[in-house]
């Protein structure tokens, strides 16, 4: 079971129950949930709610934290792609922790989202290029979330979006975060990115906007 991305599609951001916030999240209009099991008080009943969730199709992420080793991230990791439509794996894991993770995807058909995040800056427009061919050739999705430090840099991120769309070699994921970026919640999308993510009771990183707010503004401008 994979994960559609065919048409951009509006990722619900949940840290606790998503079996029952799935269902209210796809009530206003999120196509996905993002299962972040390292943001779980209890890792195992996160791997419990990808296994149970069954209103929208889940993707699983477990970023690394102090509360687990590599070694039980992976295998969380691991586990979750047995029952989620797709897992996020960041590619500056260690090369052993990519490997096991896209192989275990690959053997249960779940598609892989290969991310990098950039929480202090918005790199030179070459460099975040060369981070989506580098996530492209570890994923199905090339996924890359940056943080701006002025309005020019959220526009270099837009033209990357676009020029990612025209001249990219597959799906793509591209996010400005933080209060600056945070209309590219909504814009990203209408230029070519297949995946925005949303919050819904609590957001995740800086700058989400609600799933409500990310649909009523794409149905209003796209």
């Amino acid at each position: 079971m994979s994960l559609d991305v065919s048409s951009p599609r509006v990722v619900a951001a949940v840290t606790e129950d998503a079996r029952r916030k799935a269902r209210e999240a796809r009530d206003e209009g999120a196509d996905a949930v993002e299962v972040r099991i390292d943001m779980y008080d209890d890792a195992e009943e996160a791997l419990a709610d990808v296994r149970a969730c069954d209103a929208l199709p889940v993707i699983a992420t477990n970023r690394a934290s102090d509360g687990q080793t590599e070694d039980e991230r992976v295998e969380r990791l691991v586990d979750a792609t047995r029952d989620a439509a797709a897992v996020d794996i960041d590619v500056s894991s260690p090369d052993d922790t990519v490997e096991r993770v896209v192989e275990a995807a690959e053997g249960n058909d779940a598609t892989v989202i290969a991310s990098h995040h950039d929480f202090e800056a918005t790199p030179p427009n070459d460099e975040m290029w060369e981070t989506l061919e580098e996530a492209w050739k570890v994923g199905d999705v090339a996924k890359l979330a940056v943080t701006p430090q002025d309005e020019r840099d959220v526009l270099r991120l837009l033209r990357l979006t676009l020029d990612a769309r025209d001249d990219g070699d597959g799906a793509f994921c591209a996010i400005s975060m933080g209060a600056i970026g945070s209309y590219t919640r909504f814009v990203a999308p209408l230029y070519g990115s297949c995946l925005t993510y949303a919050s819904f009771g609590g957001g995740t990183a800086p700058g989400q906007l609600s799933v409500r707010e990310v649909n009523e503004y794409m149905e209003r401008f796209g």
